[in-house]
């Protein structure tokens, strides 16, 4: 669960899809601004005449529209962002879900890893122990070439599968770091 939420605040993607809905929630408050009326005011001092002193003259206004035929596409724009957002919102869910799915998916990868390495190192030992009888057989003359050389074999055999398992479980602790844009070391 830690991980998945590392990983929903750290994706870039689910960065993008929030701040995006964040933008188109910004936008219908906007626009539903359009329903109240636009009040506005004006005021001037100015001086006019031909001798001294001037005149004093001041202007001062107010007016409030009121837009009565604008209230249909207002309602359709308002309508039309709450519609994206909505697209936004289910986008963003399915990503988070993918996401959780991928990191679920990863953690499981780097578990099963694990457990390859231990079992991997398990057999290195068996095949070095293995080795280590038989050559003692031979040497006795208790034990054949074929003894000897299988041991060999086995322990060949070991060696590559603690290689791989070791570089499958670098592998699975990369796409852990993928799916939650985070270092795990």
């Amino acid at each position: 669960a830690h991980a998945v939420d590392v990983a929903y605040a750290n994706r870039p993607e689910l960065r993008s899809l929030t701040a995006q809905r964040e933008a188109i929630a910004q936008e219908i408050a906007a626009l539903q601004k359009d329903y109240l009326p636009k009040v506005g005011g004006n005021a001037s001092y100015t001086w006019t005449g031909s001798r001294y002193p001037l005149q004093d003259n001041w202007n001062l206004g107010a007016s409030v529209n009121l837009s009565v035929f604008n209230g249909g596409l207002t309602t359709a724009q308002v309508g039309e962002a709450r519609a994206t957002l909505k697209g936004m919102e289910a986008n963003e869910e399915a990503l988070r879900q993918n996401v959780a799915l991928e990191v679920r998916q990863a953690l499981s990868n780097v578990r099963e890893g694990v457990a390859a390495v231990r079992v991997a190192e398990t057999g290195l030992v068996q095949a070095r122990e293995n080795l280590e009888l038989a050559t003692g057989r031979y040497a006795t003359g208790a034990g054949s070439i074929l003894e000897l050389t299988d041991a060999q074999a086995s322990l060949s055999s070991a060696q590559a599968a603690d290689v791989q398992a070791r570089a499958n479980y670098r592998i699975a602790v990369a796409a852990l770091e993928r799916a939650t844009a985070h270092s795990v070391r």
